[in-house]
């Protein structure tokens, strides 16, 4: 293997066991793009959801014993389907694309709570 793809394996590798410092990045990375605060944690939060995904799903298979890939991506299709209809009640002129923004957006809340959990409970039983 090049140098190059061990720099890479090694940074995958760090900001998937820790998504909290992928997310700090991508808001400093924004930060000092664009300048505006509120703007640059929402893009951060949207582009480190995959992270908290992966380390979730990993945290479980090692706490659990089991892979609940399939039940991740499950309750995120009826979480969309479910903020699609609130958002459709609120408002008949609904986009798809605020839908899955919002559903996005819970998700992150969502992960970085169980990424907490998840770990406090990893410390407790192994």
């Amino acid at each position: 293997m090049s140098a190059m793809s061990n720099i890479a394996a090694a940074a995958a590798g760090f900001f998937i066991s820790f998504p909290v410092a992928g997310l700090l990045f991508f808001y400093v990375l924004f930060r000092l793009w664009d300048g505006r605060k509120q703007a640059s944690w929402k893009r951060a939060a949207d582009l480190s959801v995959p992270l908290f995904a992966v380390t979730i799903y990993f945290m479980l298979l090692e706490i659990t014993g089991m892979a609940l890939g399939w039940a991740q991506l499950l309750f995120f299709i009826i979480m969309a389907g479910s903020i699609l209809t609130l958002l459709y009640r609120m408002d008949e002129n609904v986009s798809l694309f605020t839908s899955l923004k919002w559903t996005w957006r819970f998700h992150f809340l969502l992960y970085a709570v169980l990424y907490g959990i998840l770990g406090v409970i990893g410390i407790w039983t192994v």
